[in-house]
């Protein structure tokens, strides 16, 4: 992904968790390192985004690392906790089981 590609991917992330996961977002990392793992539903982020959905599959590495960049940038006392986030629901017709980083 370029650089371009990654700050939009990054930007749209960011909107995501602050508009469907702002909740569980800060409760993982306020309980970092008990807990580490922010659980995405795919077809939540399909509904809110079909492009970045489709990225997610194209480029899965790219764009779960956009992903947690957004993450971090939503940390309040900025951390830098080690979060991993982990895609569920992914279609299997996509090949990919479940993503995760």
């Amino acid at each position: 992904m370029e650089p371009a590609n990654l700050k939009t991917s990054e930007a749209k992330f960011e909107e995501f968790f602050s508009t469907k996961y702002k909740n569980t977002v800060l409760e993982v990392i306020e309980k970092f390192p008990d807990q580490r793992s922010v659980v995405v539903d795919y077809t939540d982020l399909e509904k809110f985004d079909q492009n970045l959905a489709e990225i997610l599959i194209e480029k899965p590495e790219e764009t779960t690392k956009a992903a947690l960049k957004a993450i971090h940038n939503m940390d309040p006392l900025h951390k830098k906790a080690n979060i991993r986030i982990l895609f569920t629901n992914i279609p299997y017709s996509h090949s990919i089981d479940n993503i995760n980083l």
